[in-house]
């Protein structure tokens, strides 16, 4: 998974830890925080838009699904404006979240995080676009419609390949959180809609979950299965059912599978002694040993998110699930007193030392967790029939899976290539001349990167110059090292869409 600007540079300013544990589950308390912890994101968000074209990244658009709950939660709308330009910034030519500064690594949970987004700018009825733009349904659905196109019957019977292109590396296996993230998505549109199609979908799709497991390789023969578990993948799982169990009013398959799917996080993601204190939230596969790459470093922040829509959902589920994000919000506070300013994050909210990790993981996660305890004050999200203006478009997308080979929708085989300056189809598979040209542009990429973040620290105090000097070098340092699996762009950008 790729890393942005924005994940690198962020620095978020939090009230003191002192004053946030009192303020747990209080709405002016954790109104008052999540301001405070929320400035020094739209900042650097603003201020990265108007200077680096491919801002949004990948744990952005994880990121972004904050705003319209933060706006809902808080009624501050100081932030909408700049919440819709980043948005929209990424819906690409045929509007369904495929644009061409992301076409190198562009995954299908990539592509489907940007749809839970706005659908829930939609459930939320987060300020509409104007009309002349893309709306928030309407995305949700294009994205909807891209992935069912992909949906993968030629290798396990089903699901969702990681990366959309085949030339990358990742076209090779099918991943949990995809085909979870499709899962949910179906399940958030069959509620809103009131369309049954979408349903379907979503049951299919956790069925087939279900009987393959985690993880597996894209061949005719499933191999190589990866059994580790991550707590954004169970977070994911349990609201999609929660959905459904909303959408069917109860219907008696899906109160089990929720129930089963939050004992097992309860049990795998929540911490016992000798690990720590007993309720608290933690990522069981790495965060022990701070082995957690960037992108894992925010996976709490989403069974935070989606645990709070599960209430919402399925009310059966309060008892067993407030008391552990009460639990978790306050420790996730006594790790925001860290750093030079005192407002900096840790990762291990279990501990009472800092790890000395921060970034917009630790900063999204402590907020995601803190706002998720005020859930008892919202309304139920909305639906198209009771309260929804968004408007949608259930053919949005272009048609087909979005991408292209021999100048045809692309669903796997086929000769991938791009589209030259004369219309020309260009055959193509990556060699050693794209290698180097990956490291070429990873080194201009970061010569821009370094000189947008050397401005943002000239302009304000949320970013330490010293530190931010040394993250480029780290992360070009990642990134030659993984050079084949990059795929370089040294060709035009691969055409999208129909």
């Amino acid at each position: 998974m790729g890393v942005s600007y924005v994940e690198k540079g962020a620095h978020t300013r939090f009230t003191p830890a002192s004053a946030i544990r009192p303020c747990i589950g209080d709405g002016n308390g954790v109104t008052k925080v999540t301001r405070d912890g929320n400035r020094g994101f739209s900042f650097l968000s603003a201020a990265a838009l108007a200077s680096v074209s491919e801002v949004a990244g990948k744990v952005a658009f994880k990121m972004m699904q904050f705003y319209p709950d933060y706006w809902a939660y808080t009624g501050d709308a100081s932030y909408n404006p700049t919440t819709s330009v980043a948005i929209l910034h990424q819906v690409g030519p045929d509007k369904n979240f495929m644009p061409p500064n992301q076409s190198q690594s562009l995954g299908n949970d990539d592509q489907c995080f940007w749809a839970l987004t706005t659908m829930s700018a939609a459930e939320k009825r987060f300020p509409n676009p104007p009309d002349n733009l893309p709306q928030w349904l309407s995305l949700t659905q294009a994205v909807f419609n891209t992935q069912a196109a992909r949906w993968d019957r030629g290798s396990c019977g089903g699901g969702l390949r990681w990366q959309i292109i085949p030339l990358h590396s990742g076209y090779a296996y099918k991943n949990t959180i995809s085909t979870g993230c499709f899962f949910q998505l179906g399940t958030r549109l069959a509620r809103y809609t009131g369309n049954a199609t979408y349903a379907e979908w979503a049951e299919k799709t956790f069925d087939w979950t279900y009987n393959v497991l985690g993880r597996g390789d894209g061949n005719e023969e499933l191999l190589g299965i990866n059994c580790l578990q991550w707590s954004y993948n169970a977070g994911m799982y349990m609201a999609g059912a929660a959905y459904m169990y909303n959408f069917t009013n109860g219907a008696g398959k899906w109160k089990p599978r929720i129930q089963g799917i939050l004992n097992g996080t309860l049990q795998d993601f929540f911490t016992e002694p000798p690990v720590g204190p007993e309720h608290i939230m933690y990522e069981v596969t790495c965060e022990p040993c701070l082995t957690c790459n960037v992108d894992q470093r925010s996976f709490k922040a989403y069974p935070s998110r989606f645990m709070g829509l599960t209430v919402k959902m399925a009310p059966f589920t309060k008892d067993a699930i407030m008391p552990v994000l009460y639990t978790s919000a306050a420790s996730a506070a006594k790790q925001c007193s860290y750093g030079e300013d005192q407002n900096t994050c840790g990762q291990k909210w279990y501990t009472n030392e800092w790890d000395k990790l921060w970034g917009v993981g630790e900063q999204i996660s402590a907020l995601e967790v803190i706002l998720s305890t005020l859930v008892d004050t919202l309304d139920p999200p909305v639906t198209q029939a009771k309260g929804g203006t968004s408007k949608g478009d259930p053919a949005a997308g272009g048609g087909g899976s979005g991408i292209r080979y021999n100048g045809k929708d692309g669903r796997g085989g086929g000769v991938y290539g791009w589209v030259n300056s004369k219309g020309e189809f260009v055959p193509h598979t990556p060699d050693k001349k794209d290698r180097v040209g990956s490291i070429v542009l990873t080194v201009v990429t970061f010569k821009d990167f370094v000189e947008a973040q050397l401005e943002l620290s000239r302009s304000s105090d949320l970013l330490n110059p010293p530190a931010i000097l040394s993250l480029p070098l780290l992360l070009l340092l990642g990134m030659l090292f993984k050079v084949p699996e990059q795929r370089a762009k040294v060709h035009p950008d691969p055409v999208v869409g129909e």
